[in-house]
């Protein structure tokens, strides 16, 4: 395997953050700084750039409200822009509502978030009940169904980890720290199905098992890529940025692409394309057209990907297409 090939093969993204603003991370800064300054400059001051141009009442957008409807209409300011506190102010009750379980001491439905650790069947059926409820769907998740593909945002993957770990914690398993269970959006993200998460949590508390010595070095991996970024210089970089401007790569382990961070790349004269690689992309993400966009079409495609396989997973030629057109790589 060439250089550059397992440069590009080890390309990962970091887990999303939950942040309903910008995700887009900085490029890896380990990476020799004389090479990569003249070819960044269009790249780690995007979400920097694209705050300083939005007003102040116009940073919530209508699809981050939450169970948003057509009759309660956003809080306008003079100029047309959302008002971020009246619009806040308008859909507390519908955001106490989706949120009031986090506190388990006193929410209302408190009694549909169990979780029964006796068995890995109790285990991966309360966590599909618990997504079920998250995302509002009446028992549409089995055990072996991945709920990333249920529109499962950010947001919730946030709220499944709080609901889990409070309800750990509120069962009295702190006691014996080595073998307390505790997930974060990273594990969430990395056993996406209820019933590979039960799995892990039952590693995790019987370290004797047979399977948990595997299981660790899965994890170890994991960690691994989901620590850092890494990045390729191809020989033919420069022609590439100054006959056909700059291709982009999004590298992204959980499938979540800020959407801003990829219309404002789509923005830049200098970007011509940006492919996001995506774990488990859906159909509605396949390719999107050719947009233009201050006078210069960007096309902007998601690529699904395999990180910790040779050349991603990608057939040979695709690889190649890559290695000898991506100019600059980012994570989310």
């Amino acid at each position: 395997m060439s250089s550059r090939s397992m440069q590009l093969s080890k390309i990962c993204g970091n887990t999303d953050t939950g942040s309903t603003t910008f995700l887009l991370s900085r490029v890896e800064k380990k990476m020799n700084p004389i090479l990569l300054k003249p070819r960044l400059g269009c790249v780690p001051d995007v979400p920097k750039q694209e705050n300083a141009k939005i007003n102040r009442d116009g940073f919530i957008h209508e699809s981050v409200v939450l169970i948003a409807g057509s009759e309660k209409p956003f809080i306008r300011t003079p100029k047309g822009t959302v008002h971020r506190n009246g619009t806040l102010d308008n859909y507390k009750a519908e955001i106490k509502d989706f949120y009031h379980f986090m506190d388990l001491s006193t929410a209302a439905h408190s009694d549909q978030a169990q979780i029964d650790l006796t068995s890995g069947v109790t285990l991966a059926s309360d966590l599909a009940k618990l997504v079920n409820l998250i995302t509002s769907r009446a028992a549409t998740l089995n055990t072996g169904n991945d709920f990333l593909w249920l529109k499962f945002n950010s947001g919730r993957a946030q709220v499944l980890t709080a609901v889990v770990n409070k309800q750990l914690v509120s069962q009295g398993h702190e006691g014996d720290i080595e073998t307390v269970p505790t997930l974060d959006v990273g594990i969430l993200y990395a056993n996406s199905t209820p019933q590979k998460l039960s799995q892990y949590f039952l590693r995790k508390r019987s370290p004797s098992d047979q399977n948990y010595e595997a299981g660790h070095k899965v994890d170890q991996l994991l960690q691994r890529y989901l620590s850092y970024v890494s990045t390729f210089l191809v020989s033919n970089r420069v022609n590439c940025e100054t006959t056909t401007g700059k291709h982009i790569l999004v590298a992204d382990t959980t499938e979540f692409i800020g959407s801003h961070t990829v219309s404002s790349l789509l923005q830049r004269r200098e970007v011509a394309r940006v492919t996001c690689l995506d774990r488990k992309p859906t159909a509605s993400r396949s390719r999107s057209p050719e947009l233009a966009m201050n006078g210069n079409a960007a096309v902007y495609e998601y690529v699904e990907a395999d990180l910790t396989e040779y050349a991603l997973g990608l057939p040979d030629s695709s690889h190649a297409a890559l290695l000898g057109s991506v100019t600059d790589i980012l994570r989310c």
